[in-house]
């Protein structure tokens, strides 16, 4: 991700959305402080439930390229967010939906809803979906890789890739 000012509202990375009603069922977004924020809710089958969100701690400074990765271990209910391979925050709540690949959905990619505002102030260069936990080295190993674009791409657990070519 590389922001390119400060966004008005929460301002899409990822989500995934239902397709009738656009509840987030998943959701990687930005804050008006240029903070990462985690959005999800316990079901993905329906449009009720409780919905959780997580504030990471360190802000992004504009005009620089970051590698933002969530993960979720449901053996703990743990989430974390890293930055450039770093943990910046981690947390234990209820349990999340699981992203489902196939399953009915909106995926979008910088953007989220029609409103201008939802529109993410930068850019995105590629998304990647797991449905395994990935350790702490893993997604150290997977920002190395797309850092230098060298080593073995990490396939296992990936259920969505969404390359948005996003270099400059």
């Amino acid at each position: 991700v590389k922001m390119t000012g400060t966004p008005a509202s929460l301002a899409s990375i990822f989500t995934e959305t239902t397709p009738n009603s656009g509840f987030t069922r998943l959701g990687m977004f930005i804050d008006t402080s240029n903070k990462v924020v985690i959005v999800s809710r316990d079901t993905v089958t329906t449009d009720t439930g409780s919905s959780i969100t997580l504030t990471g701690v360190a802000a992004l400074a504009v005009g620089t390229w970051y590698h933002v990765a969530v993960t979720y271990d449901a053996a703990t209910d743990t989430r974390s967010i890293y930055i450039n391979g770093v943990l910046d925050f981690t947390s234990s709540a209820t349990p999340i939906a699981t992203f489902t690949a196939g399953a009915p959905a909106v995926v979008s990619v910088g953007c989220y809803g029609a409103a201008a505002s939802n529109f993410l102030p930068g850019s995105v260069r590629d998304v990647r979906v797991y449905n395994t936990a990935k350790t702490a080295g893993e997604v150290t190993a997977i920002y190395n890789q797309s850092r230098t674009g060298s080593g073995t791409f990490d396939t296992t657990g990936l259920v969505g890739a969404y390359p948005c070519n996003e270099e400059s």
